[in-house]
């Protein structure tokens, strides 16, 4: 691999490789990719579970329960998708989340017309492949850029649906923090942010604990990276004092947390 940068971060027992460029700043996910962790190698050779596998399950999972979760308080609002959507997707990875957001909206409401779902995904790193949607509706346009610096390059209020799975626990404190004003300024009036995540559990000690081992999990299934201890609640709350209105938090198999906010009167 002549000519790229290799760079070794050391995190507790781990080492994990990071090629091209080190994580920019205020960005806390330091591996590239599933196949850049080494113990990732070691523990699927060793072990019965596959990797993969373990991914597809959990998009899949994903796919079936966000939006499910979701429609409650989208319907306690008597919100309604206009025919042509556009949605901007924060960590968007591989486009694993195409088809949840999809069905988010399609399936939402059966009666509605929808007739084209414009979805635009941004992520810090290029993906090996992109897996587009299904839905002949649906385009799905990529760019590489850091959560942090949406504001500068999307016209304000220009989307009715920004949505952030599984993005949270990879991004710095002081983002958490930044990126609700952000997305504040690029929805349209009355927009709708749906966030969801492995959140860290902020409960007792024996919790934290169990806590941090699924994180661990989770760092092998998703190729290593570092993960901040943002809670559910501290986000929810990060969201509310930018100017959300929060309609409600929920749950979801696989110690999936979200909540869903609105573009409007901070309201809680």
């Amino acid at each position: 691999m002549k000519g790229i940068q290799r760079t070794t971060y050391r995190l507790g027992n781990s080492n994990y490789l990071c090629f091209n460029a080190p994580p920019m700043p205020l960005e806390m996910n330091i591996a590239q990719a599933h196949q850049s962790t080494l113990d990732a190698y070691k523990w699927r050779e060793k072990s019965m579970l596959d990797g993969p596998k373990l991914w597809r399950l959990r998009a899949e999972i994903v796919k079936r329960t966000v939006p499910e979760a979701v429609w409650p308080f989208l319907r306690k609002e008597g919100f309604t998708f206009p025919e042509s959507v556009r949605v901007l997707d924060l960590g968007c990875g591989e486009g694993y989340k195409n088809d949840a957001i999809v069905r988010m909206i399609t399936a939402y409401d059966r009666r509605a017309t929808i007739k084209k779902i414009d979805i635009h995904g941004i992520d810090l790193r290029q993906p090996k492949k992109i897996i587009g949607p299904r839905d002949r509706r649906a385009e799905f346009t990529y760019a590489q850029l850091a959560a942090e610096d949406i504001g500068n390059n999307f016209d304000p209020e220009s989307f009715d649906l920004i949505t952030g799975i599984a993005m949270h626990h990879h991004l710095h404190p002081q983002s958490i923090v930044d990126v609700p004003n952000q997305v504040m300024t690029l929805l349209k009036p009355n927009g709708i942010h749906v966030v969801a995540d492995n959140f860290f559990w902020d409960g007792n000690k024996l919790e934290q604990q169990l806590s941090r081992r699924w994180i661990k999990f989770y760092q092998w299934l998703e190729g290593g990276g570092f993960y901040n201890e943002c809670t559910c609640k501290y986000a929810t709350e990060k969201s509310h004092e930018a100017g959300f209105r929060i309609l409600g938090t929920f749950h979801t198999p696989l110690f999936v947390e979200g909540f869903v906010g609105r573009k409007g009167n901070s309201v809680c």
